[in-house]
């Protein structure tokens, strides 16, 4: 080993990492005597070995095969089938497969790769609200980030500029890393990545069903960051083909130009079901938006659409001229201008945009304007909204119980609800308040605070004006055999609010059935199609029949259970 080595990527990865040397991987390649920063180095010389000695194509494979038994999803959520997982494990092997590659072409050193690499395998799906990277978890479904070789290559300079042929201070070092974080540094490039796209581009198609296109289209999306599904193979060619349960269509996708004046900024993307309907349209603003400077080109192209159906022209046109509304609407909020009612009513209520969620731009002139005026103007229906959006508007009317009690009595039950999610704390803290509040509807109890939720004396008060109130006590106490029967016993409907188990369980079924036989239906299938628990429930009413299994209704002690009950009116 030089004796001049400076060990400063092995420093910093020590601080990053805590006990990275003492790690099962570190601790295989070093010796008792090593230091911390020479097991490290010797583990990254090694990774870096077994790497470059991967020459052949199958030898590549077997250590991507590594990778992928490592950090491919195993833990599916309970709601996805054998198709999704398959198609999920294929699209994070693809992705995760562009970085590998890239690290090992790149051109750094090690302890960069490393650097990289573990902070990509910690970043999820894009949160477009606070504008960074969700954390990736062994549940994480979505594709692995894209492997933007321009970003990366700018990190990779930035990396070796500021840590290599220098001696660091602990200082210098302490620094770097307080200013390293793969997430954040990768998010903001990309952003700058798209704010410096130029907008000047061209069309290009498509075309359905033609394998051709269909890796030319993948191709032109790869590490392009547009978070299009497009982008991922599978999805392209089950659009492209029609396949599990797509629709076939053409692709029309503006490209701008890139520093080398070639279009390869994909920007728009006007994905058609067959050659004459339009199925979506996605952009690569916010939530995949239009971005602004781009509607006009987008309208250009919508009326340049030959053999579309009218309708969808006419829709996409007027999603268009909605955003030029919108853009009148930001222009006056920031002039001070008053709007129209029917501006402010479509401004609150209206779906805006191309994307899966409003355009940007209605939250920058929500941002700009005055919510208390707003929600003192707009019709009632939509006040709730506006309180949602900032509860301090009614700061002082949030404190007031009276304000409170009459507005629950209101019909509009969307305000309702937030003005009850949105009262002050010390009212939610207040069992006689939440006491009156559960009088009027069991309902409301919900909005209690989670410390009352948790008070099993003042739970058990709750439970003897309405038995219901159970489905919203704290998760731990609704496995309590007391409260589980006090609330049954006061109201028989409280069945339907506890938890699937306690449905299936006869003692429960049958203390809520006494209470009440409509609880019958609220009991497990099961218990259903029990003989006795059926008859228990006919014996309180026979109008549970209609409830009842058909091959039930046959049963001769059924039967004289009806008759005796048609004799005795009951």
């Amino acid at each position: 080993m030089k004796e001049d080595y400076n060990y400063n990527g092995e420093k910093i990865l020590d601080r990053i990492y805590k006990d990275l040397y003492l790690s099962k991987e570190v601790s295989h390649t070093k010796k008792k005597s090593d230091t911390k920063y020479e097991s490290i180095k010797k583990y990254l010389d090694r990774l870096e070995k077994i790497h470059k000695n991967a020459k052949t194509k199958n030898q590549q494979q077997i250590l991507k095969n590594l990778y992928f038994n490592k950090y491919i999803i195993k833990n599916f959520p309970k709601n996805i089938n054998e198709y999704k997982k398959e198609l999920i494990i294929k699209n994070q092997k693809e992705s995760l497969e562009k970085w590998i590659e890239y690290l090992e072409k790149t051109d750094c050193p090690i302890w960069i790769k490393y650097w990289i690499f573990q902070g990509m395998i910690k970043m999820g799906t894009y949160n477009y609200e606070k504008e960074v990277y969700f954390n990736r978890n062994d549940k994480t479904t979505s594709k692995f980030v894209d492997a933007n070789e321009e970003i990366l290559n700018k990190i990779v300079t930035l990396m070796k500029d500021n840590t290599i042929d220098k001696k660091m201070t602990q200082k210098e070092i302490k620094m770097i890393i307080e200013n390293i974080n793969f997430s954040k540094i990768y998010t903001n490039l990309e952003k700058k990545y798209k704010n410096n796209f130029k907008n000047n581009g061209i069309w290009i198609k498509y075309e359905e069903k033609n394998e051709q296109d269909l890796e030319k289209l993948v191709k032109s999306l790869e590490g392009k960051n547009t978070g299009w599904c497009t982008a991922q193979k599978e999805y392209a060619k089950n659009q492209i083909y029609g396949l599990n349960g797509y629709n076939s269509g053409d692709f029309y996708i503006y490209f701008t130009i890139d520093k080398e004046n070639k279009y390869t900024n994909p920007r728009i993307v006007i994905k058609l079901n067959g050659k004459n309907k339009i199925e979506e349209i996605r952009g690569i603003e916010k939530n995949q938006n239009i971005e602004e400077s781009l509607i006009e080109e987008l309208e250009k192209k919508i009326k340049e659409l030959e053999n579309i159906n009218k309708e969808d022209i006419q829709e996409a046109l007027e999603k268009i001229n909605d955003l030029k509304k919108l853009k009148e609407i930001y222009i006056k909020t920031k002039q001070n201008i008053q709007i129209t009612e029917e501006e402010l009513t479509n401004l609150y209520t209206k779906k805006y945009g191309f994307g899966f969620k409003n355009d940007p731009l209605i939250e920058k002139i929500i941002k700009n304007r005055n919510l208390k005026k707003d929600y003192d103007n707009i019709n009632d229906e939509y006040k709730h909204i506006i309180l949602n959006i900032n509860k301090n508007i009614l700061e002082q009317e949030l404190k007031d119980k009276k304000f409170i009690l009459e507005t629950i009595n209101q019909k509009d039950k969307d305000l309702v609800d937030a003005i009850l999610k949105n009262m002050d704390d010390s009212l939610k803290e207040d069992e006689q308040f939440i006491k009156e509040l559960v009088e009027i509807n069991y309902k409301f109890f919900k909005y209690a605070s989670s410390t009352l939720k948790k008070k099993i004396k003042f739970i058990e008060e709750m439970i003897e004006i309405d038995g219901r109130i159970i489905g919203n006590i704290d998760e731990k106490l609704k496995d309590d055999d007391k409260l589980i029967t006090k609330a049954l016993q006061n109201n028989g409907k409280a069945l339907a609010s506890l938890k699937l188990k306690y449905k299936d369980e006869e003692k429960y079924v049958l203390i809520a059935i006494k209470q009440n036989p409509i609880a019958f239906i609220n009991a497990s299938q099961r218990l259903q199609n029990d003989k006795r628990i059926v008859i228990e429930a006919l014996n309180q009413s026979k109008k549970i029949i209609i409830f009842v299994n058909n091959s039930l209704k046959e049963d001769e002690e059924i039967k004289k259970i009806l008759e005796k009950n048609k004799k005795t009116n009951i």
